[in-house]
């Protein structure tokens, strides 16, 4: 009987799931693959403009099992897994209430007086699609929160899928876990929901020590927790660095 060659299944299996996650939906522009866009450098000598800052609900973070498994193979690997799966499961989600906060301080500082929080979560399906969409533009029509919010831009703050993954063949993992955050960050213009700027990614951090820790899985917790904080930190970025580094910094940062 031929050896599998495991090495080549989990290059090919990390492919897979670096792919399936970085293609995830956040509320606009990451379904239709939506590049980055650097922040216009007007959006900082607008001062006058009314700024609303949304969010959406973060989701309860995932232990996600991806590669060539069939039926049987999956039930067996979350039999074998749940206990990991269910610790997962009670790690604190990104806070973007606090980060939007954070965000109304930093755009109050540099000039800008009509600054509002959206408290309700925004949802991809709440919106219709937006029928002038092309690259560049909100795949939905975010332009109704205008007159919802007596606002004239959107600053929106994204977290999508986040946990662990595993790459898996049948039921034998083919990999460690990894942890991940998907984030986007995004500035509409609701006059005809043109991107000023947008950012999407996927933050990641190496797992210190062993990871197979139960019950706690402390250093998996860990890492999880620095890469909320990376991703945080990059939905910030754009407004915290002085306006004279932005055009820098963003450049950096898009890469």
């Amino acid at each position: 009987m031929d050896k599998i060659n495991f090495k080549g299944i989990e290059m090919y299996n990390f492919k897979i799931f670096a792919f399936l996650f970085s293609a995830i939906i956040l509320l606009s522009g990451c379904a239709n693959k939506q590049p980055n866009v650097p922040m216009e450098k007007t959006f900082w000598s607008q001062k006058e403009e009314r700024i609303g800052i949304g969010m959406n609900r973060a989701p309860t973070p995932g232990y996600y099992k991806v590669g060539a498994q069939g039926l049987l193979d999956m039930a067996i690997n979350s039999a074998v897994t749940s206990e990991l799966g269910e610790a997962v499961k009670s790690w604190n989600s990104p806070d973007i209430a606090m980060l939007a906060n954070e965000i109304k301080e930093d755009l109050e500082d540099k000039g800008y007086h009509n600054v509002s929080i959206i408290s309700q979560s925004l949802k991809h399906d709440d919106f219709k699609p937006f029928d002038g969409y092309k690259e560049g533009y909100s795949d939905i029509d975010l332009s109704p929160l205008k007159s919802r919010y007596n606002i004239d831009k959107l600053v929106l703050l994204t977290i999508g899928s986040s946990g662990i993954s595993r790459s898996y063949y049948g039921f034998i993992p083919t990999s460690d876990p990894a942890v991940f955050v998907n984030y986007g960050g995004s500035v509409i213009d609701l006059d005809d929901n043109r991107y000023i700027y947008f950012k999407h990614g996927v933050s990641h951090q190496a797992i210190e020590g062993e990871w197979d820790q139960p019950p706690e899985f402390s250093n998996l917790k860990a890492a999880y927790n620095s890469a909320v904080e990376k991703a945080l930190n990059q939905l910030a970025l754009p407004y915290r660095v002085s306006e004279n580094a932005l055009s820098q910094s963003e450049s950096l940062s898009l890469q």
